[in-house]
């Protein structure tokens, strides 16, 4: 808050702007860059996961498991 000082800054012609508003501008402009730049993107999508049984479950046999591992699992 102490850079109240005025500054010689140029927007399309010279003026004098207190620093204290540069740095807010900037600060803001910073803020709303930030935020646009990471919402750009496309989302994934998020698809279904079918859910099994119980049942197919036990009568897969060929996921590698052995059955004191399914069991250990129940």
């Amino acid at each position: 808050m102490n850079n109240t000082d005025e500054v010689n800054f140029w927007i399309f012609g010279l003026s004098r702007i207190s620093m204290l508003a540069i740095m807010g501008f900037m600060f803001v402009s910073g803020l709303i860059a930030g935020f646009m730049l990471g919402r750009s993107g496309k989302k994934p999508k998020i698809t279904e996961v079918s859910s099994y049984t119980d049942n197919e479950l036990e009568n897969n046999k060929t996921d590698g498991l052995s059955d004191e591992d399914r069991e250990y699992i129940k």
